[in-house]
């Protein structure tokens, strides 16, 4: 499959199924719609990309420039190749679904508002780093401020 086909698919299947997966968060926490969106968008759409990123790094591994990694200069090389270039997107936008799944199951399991977590997804399709750094600072205002998770309010 010629690079920018596999771009094109990749990409737009990653943000119908990340957009999938913001709208089921809104659902009932146990909805067969929402398990089997995030299913697919959390598990079987990650392996389907780093599968193609495996490959493609055993294909582009004797691709010239070769470059190196111990210096700017060698990234800037090595990554002039295309298809170097969209092995890294393909582990991104994977890294990217799975972040975004872990939020929603780890949201979902603490019991945090739906609305407070919103932002931190909206954050994950823009960079999943930044995402998860958000979510993590709603978890720890949650905690600060006292809220409990279900399973652990007083009877």
């Amino acid at each position: 499959m010629n690079s920018p086909l596999l771009f094109s698919i990749a990409t737009n299947g990653f943000a119908l199924l990340w957009l999938a997966m913001l709208i089921v968060f809104f659902l009932p926490d146990h909805s067969r719609v929402r398990s089997v969106v995030l299913f697919i968008g959390g598990w079987l759409a990650p392996v389907a990309l780093f599968i193609a990123f495996s490959f493609g790094v055993f294909s582009a591994g004797n691709l010239e420039p070769t470059g190196s990694l111990t210096s700017f200069e060698g990234i800037v090389t090595k990554f002039s190749v295309p298809e170097r270039l969209l092995n890294v997107w393909l582990e991104i936008l994977g890294f990217i679904l799975l972040v975004t799944h872990w939020i929603i199951r780890d949201a979902q399991r603490r019991g945090l508002p739906k609305l407070a977590v919103a932002p931190c997804l909206i954050l994950s399709f823009i960079s999943g780093a930044w995402g998860l750094l958000s979510y993590l600072l709603v978890v720890g205002i949650a905690r600060l401020s006292g809220q409990r998770r279900p399973a652990e309010q007083p009877a």
